[in-house]
């Protein structure tokens, strides 16, 4: 039985978590904060909301590495959207929360992470989630690049194939979605490692490709690269290309059980575990 239980809270979630479910701890969560409010989805099953925005460190006590300051729609009433957003990160970091990640809803997922990466030390930072249809890999590898010079070691691409009618409206064609996914992460993995990169597929062409590091010094770049899946055969695809999965939230266990099935079988083809992603 699960039962947090955090001062001052409005709401509180219970839920019971049996033997079969154990798998869900390995799923992270996410906490996103509207109007003054912080909702956090722990495990992909737990949902909390809290008032405070100093209560992160009490929740950051009880979920500890599975959760993450999903900042998709920061608010407050009385402080600007930078210092909001930068209050809300700095007490996360505090908290021992391991993960922020910039969204969409922020001016397209990436260009967020540069502000966190000046207002933190330690937390991670990633891109939760940019699509895989609209930017370059090159151009893609170029940013992230970048943002690992501002935050060295803490910065992750999430990538993600985007869903219609919303791409459809901007004149994006998501035809085979599983080849492009495929071809990006593997150029945009190759330039981030150094490699001048050649590529001729299906919606990926590069041509004798390499970073650009002007007056520094030339180094593969660590920045892990993990995929938003929604689709079971996304993540199959997740589970064998990818550094790590950046999963839905508010979905049922039953769902949860099945993308887990499904990282494992992705996983399995490159000889992993899902245990690796």
């Amino acid at each position: 039985q699960v039962d947090v239980a955090v001062p001052n809270t409005q709401r509180r979630h219970e839920t019971a978590i049996d033997d079969d479910d154990r798998c869900l701890l390995r799923t992270p969560g996410r906490i996103a904060v509207d109007v003054g409010a912080v909702t956090l989805v722990s495990l992909g099953v737990l949902v909390y909301e809290v008032q405070q925005v100093d209560e992160l460190v009490e929740l950051g006590k009880v979920v500890g590495r599975y959760a993450g300051l999903y900042t998709s729609h920061i608010r407050n009433q009385t402080l600007g959207i930078a210092d909001a957003v930068g209050e809300v990160i700095a007490v996360g970091e505090r908290a021992g929360i391991p993960a922020t990640w910039g969204t969409i809803g922020m001016s397209g997922g990436h260009d967020p992470m540069a502000a966190f990466a000046a207002c933190t030390d330690t937390i991670r930072i990633g891109s939760g989630v940019v699509d895989c249809w609209t930017r370059n890999p090159a151009r893609l590898a170029s940013t992230f690049s970048t943002l690992d010079d501002l935050a060295p070691g803490r910065i992750i691409l999430g990538i993600g194939a985007w869903w219609d009618p919303l791409a459809a409206k901007v004149g994006i064609d998501r035809r085979r979605p599983l080849a492009m996914m495929r071809e990006v992460v593997t150029t945009v993995r190759a330039l981030l490692a150094d490699e001048t990169v050649t590529f001729d597929g299906e919606h990926v062409h590069l041509d004798g490709v390499e970073l650009d590091y002007v007056y520094q010094e030339r180094r593969p770049k660590d920045v892990p690269i993990y995929i938003g899946a929604t689709g079971m055969k996304m993540m199959e695809l997740t589970g064998e290309i990818a550094d790590g999965v950046v999963l839905n939230y508010l979905v049922s266990p039953e769902y949860n059980r099945r993308a887990m099935e499904h990282l494992e079988i992705g996983a399995a083809r490159e000889g992993r575990s899902v245990d690796d992603l």
